[in-house]
């Protein structure tokens, strides 16, 4: 007895292909599945990720606005007692540079910057110690003659200690005979002290500009949700839902079909 074809013999390319093409079908569903639980657990992660990091760095930025708040009153005055704050607060700014990116260059001129400034203080000092004794001469001249006359009577005079005022009378002549060189002298240290008067300025200007951009790097960091992560609703397009109709009903199809061959 010879079996009854199938409708399926009827279309021997549905009959060859057909499962391939389902089997295929359901499986590229079921990656797309697998893809969009995976996103979302990553999301997930990413998520808790942030919300750790946030509780991390929110207490050092409550302790370094707590520090340095004041800062912010200050646009077109510098406040003397930043740089002594700095130096107290040394191991605050370092551990802010650790804990928030972008902020590492501005957090180690802070920590730097107190000793550029006394280093610019000591060195301006050093140059105007340097030229204050003579620096009344500059501004009048008819006082040096003055004095190498007053030198020269006292020399002659009896009592007087002879050795000292001729030492003084020399270097006062010197001094004269030169004074133009000395006045060069003179006028070039001052240059230096109005350039380190400029790094000065510069170094006030820099730190208040240093903790605008760490202020501005932290607050963008410390702005994430305060719900990590929010539940999705399994979304696809209503293409996506016509497509699974179509592979969902030709699998029953083809079972139906295979049943009753």
């Amino acid at each position: 007895m010879c079996d009854t074809p199938s409708w399926l013999d009827q279309w021997p390319t549905v009959k060859a292909f057909g499962p391939s093409i389902i089997t295929g079908s359901v499986t590229a569903l079921m990656a797309s599945l697998a893809y969009v639980i995976s996103k979302s657990q990553r999301e997930i992660a990413a998520n808790k990720y942030n919300l750790d990091l946030f509780e991390k760095r929110y207490p050092i930025y409550e302790e370094f606005n707590k520090k340095f708040s004041y800062i912010n009153n200050y646009k077109n005055y510098f406040p003397t007692s930043i740089r002594a704050d700095i130096v107290e607060n040394k191991n605050l700014i370092i551990k802010c540079s650790r804990m928030f990116s972008d902020i590492n260059m501005f957090c180690a001129f802070l920590v730097e910057a107190p000793d550029q400034y006394k280093s610019a203080v000591n060195l301006k000092s050093e140059i105007r110690e340097s030229i204050s004794k003579n620096a009344v001469f500059f501004s009048d001249p008819g006082l040096l003659e003055r004095q190498i006359c007053e030198m020269e009577k006292k020399l002659n005079q009896p009592g007087e200690n002879a050795a000292s005022i001729s030492l003084k009378l020399r270097n006062l002549v010197n001094f004269r005979d030169n004074f133009e060189k000395n006045l060069e002298v003179y006028n070039e240290k001052n240059k230096k002290i109005k350039l380190q008067d400029e790094e000065i300025e510069k170094n006030e200007k820099k730190i208040i500009f240093c903790f605008s951009k760490i202020y501005e790097n932290m607050e963008g960091q410390l702005n994430i949700s305060h719900n990590p992560y929010q539940k999705r609703n399994f979304y696809f397009s209503n293409c996506d839902f016509i497509f699974i109709f179509i592979i969902f009903s030709l699998c029953e199809l083809f079972v139906f079909l295979v049943i009753m061959k």
